[in-house]
C-alpha cells in the first residue's frame, strides 16, 4: 500500500500525503501510474455521463467538454500540463542544450508553452465534445458510459507510456538528479508487468478496436517525443516525462474519436 500512497501523492493532488526517506526507491510507484491515470479520469466520465443524461453533453458539448477536462487538469494539478509546456518552450528555440535545459526549469512561460498549452487543450475538448456528442442521452446509463470510456483509457493509457518510458533505460537522462533519475532507482521488469496488468484491466470495457487504435497512436508518438528530448537535450527529465504522459493521453483520445 506504501507504494500505491506514493504513487498518489506524487502524481495527483488527493489529500494523500507520504513522505519518502531519501533512499526511498522512487522506481517501485511505477506499476501503479495506470491506476492513477483511472482514479483521475473516472470523476471526468462520471462528470460526462451525468451531462449526456441530462441533454447538456448533446446540446452543448464544447463548454461540459471543458469542464470535463478541467476535472482532470485539476486532479493532477496540471502537472503533466506543465511539463508539456516546458518542453515546448525548451525544444523549439535556437539554443544550446545547457540553455534548453536552464529554460526548462524557468517557472515562467513563454510563447512556444503558450502555444503548446492552447494545441493540446484545444484536442483534448473537441475530442471529449466529439464523444459526448456520439453519447445519445435516448441510451441508458451504462450504454452512456460504455461509449465515454475513453474518457478513462485516455489517462490510463497515458500513465502507462509513462512507466514505459521510464523502464526504457536505453533512452539516457538529461540530469543525473530531478524526478526522472528519481524514478529510475529501484525499477525492476515487475514493475512494468504491474502496469501492463493494471492498464488491460482498465482498457478491457473499450471496444478492441478503439483499444488498438488509441494505443497504437500512444506507441508511435512516445518514441517520437523520446527521440526530440534526446535530440534537443541530451535525455528526458520530470518535464519530459509530463510531457510523454499529455501527449500520450490526448492521442488516444483523438485516435478513440477516428475511429
Amino acid at each position: 500500500m506504501r507504494h500505491i500512497f506514493h504513487a498518489f501523492s506524487l502524481m495527483t493532488r488527493l489529500p494523500v500525503r507520504q513522505q519518502g526517506d531519501a533512499d526511498y526507491p522512487w522506481g517501485r510507484i511505477t506499476g501503479w501510474f495506470p491506476l492513477v491515470g483511472a482514479v483521475v479520469g473516472i470523476p471526468a466520465v462520471l462528470l460526462a455521463v451525468a451531462a449526456v443524461s441530462v441533454g447538456a453533453g448533446i446540446h452543448a458539448p464544447l463548454p461540459v467538454a471543458v469542464l470535463v477536462v478541467a476535472v482532470g487538469a485539476a486532479m493532477t494539478g496540471a502537472l503533466h500540463l506543465d511539463g508539456w509546456a516546458d518542453c515546448c518552450d525548451a525544444f523549439f528555440v535556437p539554443a544550446t542544450r545547457e540553455r534548453r535545459l536552464q529554460i526548462m526549469a524557468d517557472p515562467h512561460l513563454g510563447s512556444f508553452g503558450i502555444i503548446g498549452l492552447v494545441f493540446i487543450l484545444f484536442l483534448k475538448v473537441t475530442a471529449v465534445a466529439h464523444l459526448l456528442q456520439f453519447a445519445k442521452d435516448d441510451a441508458g446509463v451504462l450504454t452512456i458510459l460504455y461509449r465515454l470510456w475513453p474518457i478513462v483509457a485516455a489517462p490510463v493509457i497515458g500513465r502507462w507510456a509513462l512507466s514505459l518510458l521510464i523502464h526504457t533505460t536505453k533512452i539516457p537522462l538529461a540530469r543525473d538528479d530531478g524526478m526522472a533519475a528519481a524514478v529510475r532507482q529501484g525499477i525492476m521488469q515487475k514493475h512494468l508487468f504491474l502496469a501492463t496488468v493494471i492498464a488491460a484491466l482498465f482498457l478491457a470495457p473499450l471496444d478492441p478496436l478503439v483499444a488498438a487504435g488509441s494505443l497504437l497512436a500512444a506507441a508511435l508518438s512516445l518514441p517520437l517525443l523520446a527521440g526530440l528530448a534526446v535530440n534537443r537535450i541530451g535525455g528526458i527529465t520530470g518535464d519530459v516525462l509530463g510531457a510523454a504522459t499529455e501527449l500520450t493521453e490526448t492521442l488516444a483520445l483523438v485516435a478513440a474519436c477516428l475511429i
